[in-house]
């Protein structure tokens, strides 16, 4: 061990070296003497960085650099790169093979000195091919080696001194290749290539690189194994074929793991497995109910119960609930509703530019309001309501639950909001006795481009009605005055504000509610 070990004069053919002593030995190395150690065998690449060399025959000895190096767990075992040139063509050629692959008699007998071999680690192969990321999608559909290179390099992974002598980067300037460092060519479309598909119950979906033949076990050990839900009698093999210039689906084989030997069934040519997940009738998801129930908490449920059946699980309502002012949220609509502002608010503003400057009386306030508005809907929190009635079920139209679904039921509120075309939009106390127009007092009256014809109140259940003096406003209730906009002739504009409009209030109803 770095000559020093002393394991006695009956032990041969032991080479173990320290890093330090390794790198000690390669920076004392001439470049011609580093050529002649290098030709001598084999160069051994982790990951693209050089990390030993030695006889091509110590790849099957364990207690060898490169034995050991083979052996280590990290090591994708049914994957790696063989690179040696070819005197007859003039070129590097390459080819995949398996560790078992490069621990086989014939390999040693055909392996030339000088030749290099790439391996990988699984981790390293699952963020080149944007493995495990859950969205079943890795970076084969369409990505090239060049795009590879990029995200590599933004990775922090070191691509400089490829073999090819440069390559273009993000912004397509020439990342120069360096003289002195001894990498390989990331061979990434090569590795997409040789990869295969794995999706459905496994613990990490997505491509995996793939030499020759594998057994069923190894590539669903690369994928992290089956998930607690995988159906095992069901794994399907979806063959591919090539025809007319297309790759097409051939048939599919079903396989039962259950069954013994099953797993070690060896797979070759093209191919995706797919390993189907029991369906769960039983936890689908989780809900949280808040407020004025008998049982508030988070409840399991099933693919097939309703809010309202939660509800009855909840112990329903109490004496004080509010049912008309339930705020309802899921996750989906959450993000939807965000998209459908920032779209709304863009819309809005850009039809605002496209007005000329007008000297028409009211026209400017107008506009400042109008781009008001749209800033206001922008920055506007967003709670993903959907409009339930939470007293009376529909029979005809189930809710059915999604994961991550909220329920609250407040209390009866004691509040009215106004916004829109008033001196401050303003949250109201509210009285069975104040009209329309008290409410809109209150907020120190509507001003002078408001547009009273066009008033509606939204109602605590999201629902919304005209707005007059003998409309009925319950509490928790938001009152919306919009801005004229008889002066703007930009086509629908006067649309597209009531819309923006509609949405604050909705979010304002939700959130007041909610609080």
């Amino acid at each position: 061990f770095d000559q020093t070990l002393g394991l006695g004069s009956n032990v041969d053919n032991i080479d173990l070296f320290t890093d330090a002593y390794f790198q000690d030995v390669l920076a004392d190395t001439s470049k011609k003497e580093f050529q002649k150690i290098k030709s001598a065998g084999i160069s051994l690449f982790l990951d693209y960085e050089l990390s030993t060399m030695g006889p091509i025959t110590h790849i099957k000895k364990k207690a060898t650099a490169l034995g050991q190096m083979l052996s280590n767990p990290n090591i994708y075992p049914i994957f790696s790169i063989y690179e040696y040139f070819d005197e007859d063509a003039g070129f590097w050629e390459r080819e995949a093979l398996s560790l078992n692959d490069l621990r086989s008699d014939d390999f040693t007998k055909k392996a030339q000195p000088g030749s290099r071999l790439t391996v990988f680690t699984t981790d390293f192969l699952r963020e080149i091919l944007d493995t495990g990321s859950g969205s079943g999608s890795g970076s084969g559909s369409g990505s090239d080696a060049n795009a590879q290179l990029i995200g590599l390099q933004a990775s922090g992974i070191d691509v400089d001194g490829i073999e090819n002598p440069s390559f273009t980067g993000q912004n397509n300037e020439v990342i120069p290749a360096s003289e002195n460092e001894t990498v390989l060519s990331p061979n990434l479309q090569f590795i997409l290539s040789s990869s295969r598909f794995v999706s459905g119950a496994v613990e990490k979906p997505g491509y995996y690189p793939i030499a020759g033949q594998a057994s069923l076990a190894q590539i669903i050990s690369a994928a992290g194994g089956l998930t607690e839900n995988a159906d095992l009698q069901k794994l399907e093999v979806i063959r591919q074929k090539v025809s007319s210039g297309k790759i097409v689906s051939d048939r599919i084989d079903r396989i039962d793991l259950t069954k013994k030997d099953a797993s070690e069934i060896k797979l070759s040519d093209r191919y995706s497995i797919n390993v189907p997940a029991f369906i769960n009738d039983v936890a689908s998801g989780i809900i949280k109910i808040e407020g004025e129930v008998s049982r508030p908490g988070e409840y399991l449920f099933s693919r097939a119960l309703t809010l309202h059946d939660i509800l009855k699980e909840a112990g329903g309502l109490t004496e004080v609930a509010y049912p008309l002012g339930a705020v309802f949220t899921r996750d989906s609509l959450r993000d939807s509703q965000k998209q459908s502002n920032a779209m709304l608010a863009d819309q809005l503003e850009q039809a605002i530019l496209q007005l000329s400057q007008s000297e028409r009386d009211g026209a400017a306030d107008q506009i400042q309001a109008v781009i008001g508005y749209a800033q206001q809907l922008r920055n506007q929190d967003v709670t993903g309501r959907l409009t339930v009635n939470v007293s009376l079920p529909d029979p005809t139209s189930p809710i059915y639950l999604e994961n991550g679904d909220k329920l609250i039921i407040p209390k009866r509120p004691s509040h009215v909001s106004v916004i829109g075309s008033v001196q401050k939009d303003t949250i109201v106390s509210y009285s069975a006795q104040k009209s329309f127009n008290d409410y809109v007092f209150s907020s120190g009256g509507a001003n002078k481009i408001a547009d009273l014809k066009r008033a509606y109140v939204l109602l605590p259940n999201g629902e919304s009605t005209r707005a007059n003096e003998n409309a009925i406003i319950p509490p928790g209730s938001v009152i919306v005055i919009p801005p004229k906009t008889d002066r703007l002739t930009v086509l629908g504009l006067t649309d597209i504000v009531s819309r923006v409009l509609g949405n604050i209030a909705t979010s304002v109803l939700a959130i007041n509610n909610v609080q």
